[in-house]
């Protein structure tokens, strides 16, 4: 998902990705630049989600940061009252943030492209339907079912059968102002 939130940088259209690029890239993500991203949120009007918070996703490096401050809120401390996202970790600034493992990294601000040695990382932070899922034309979704038959040799004893589906989409932004990408270093 970080790959394709930030597909709009590697290609440079500005219709895709909104960047916010701190005053300082030399240490990780701090509060100025989250409470920056959440500022040209709410001036671009973007949908909060439920509870009037944005989502955020973060790599390992900024979570780190990110839980050393007095101002994180654990999860757990709020999932009484509020559904959690699948990997959610916690909250900071009107945020609420999951983790990846596959943050989107790039060599310097110079070139927005994808760099697996970068060391600088794209933070996405969103309001509400930033992008859409859309099924490509053509490509329908099949679902295979393989029930054992007298020439099966995988299942000689026709104990179970196999199901398996394919289904093709793509992502698009549909709305740059609603999908911030927060630089900061790895």
């Amino acid at each position: 998902l970080c790959r394709c939130l930030a597909a709009g940088v590697a290609t440079g259209t500005s219709d895709e990705y909104s960047v916010v690029v701190p005053t300082s890239l030399t240490s990780g993500l701090t509060s100025t630049g989250v409470r920056l991203a959440v500022r040209k949120l709410k001036e671009n009007k973007a949908i909060p989600y439920q509870g009037g918070m944005y989502a955020g996703i973060l790599n390992p490096g900024a979570e780190y940061n990110l839980m050393s401050s007095s101002n994180w809120l654990q999860a757990k401390q709020y999932s009484d009252v509020t559904d959690l996202y699948k990997g959610e970790i916690g909250s900071w600034f009107g945020v609420r943030f999951v983790i990846t493992t596959e943050p989107y990294t790039i060599a310097s601000t110079s070139a927005f492209a994808y760099s697996a040695t970068g060391t600088l990382v794209i933070n996405p932070i969103m309001g509400k339907e930033p992008f859409g899922i859309l099924e490509l034309t053509g490509q329908g979704k099949h679902i295979i079912v393989k029930n054992p038959g007298p020439q099966s040799t995988e299942n000689p004893l026709d104990q179970y059968s196999t199901t398996g589906w394919t289904g093709y989409h793509a992502a698009k932004a549909l709305n740059a102002a609603w999908n911030i990408g927060l630089l900061s270093a790895i």
